[in-house]
């Protein structure tokens, strides 16, 4: 973890893909998948966290949604220095954007 005690994009990455042989490797998974899902619960298409906003209907499989922030953050690797809480809104409004009828509300 960085020394301010924030979680960075790259400390989720390293959470999120542990090497199989480490010996807390389906804790980390865990953690993984609960920082992702825990972010996207803060905020949807009527409800904004960090200026994104996502939408969460289009949402029905946490596996799926934890790939696709982990999908972001590997095209994105020069953003990993930047807080992960973020990066993993970033990642979602980017692949389940509002429709326009509700995003401008």
């Amino acid at each position: 973890m960085s020394q301010s005690g924030v979680m960075t994009g790259a400390d989720l990455l390293d959470i999120c893909q542990p090497q199989t042989i480490d010996p807390v490797y389906r804790l980390k998974l865990s953690e993984c998948t609960g920082y992702i899902i825990g972010v996207s619960d803060t905020f949807d298409c009527k409800n904004k966290a960090l200026g994104f906003n996502w939408d969460s209907a289009r949402f029905n499989n946490q596996q799926k949604l934890v790939a696709t922030v982990i999908e972001w953050m590997h095209f994105h690797p020069n953003y990993l220095h930047y807080q992960a809480s973020g990066l993993v809104a970033s990642a979602l409004a980017g692949t389940y954007p509002c429709p326009s009828s509700i995003a401008g509300q």
